[in-house]
């Protein structure tokens, strides 16, 4: 069950961090850059690990988020 509330999390955390990049592309003329929104998705991981959301943590095996963006 924690391993499924991570997963979750992690979707909407996912899902949040496209729209705002498309949204950028879309607005602002930015260039769409994949390696841009994944390391966002691991910084954010990382803070909402921070503030609260236990359960992200389950997805990474007792890897610190950080290590993973590094």
């Amino acid at each position: 069950m924690q391993l499924r509330k991570g997963l979750n999390t992690m979707i909407i955390l996912v899902a949040w961090e496209l729209w705002k990049h498309r949204n950028k592309y879309v607005f602002d003329d930015m260039q769409p850059r994949i390696q841009v929104v994944i390391t966002i998705v691991m910084e954010e991981a990382g803070l909402w690990k921070m503030t609260g959301a236990k359960n992200l943590a389950s997805l990474f095996n007792n890897t610190k988020v950080d290590e993973l963006s590094g």
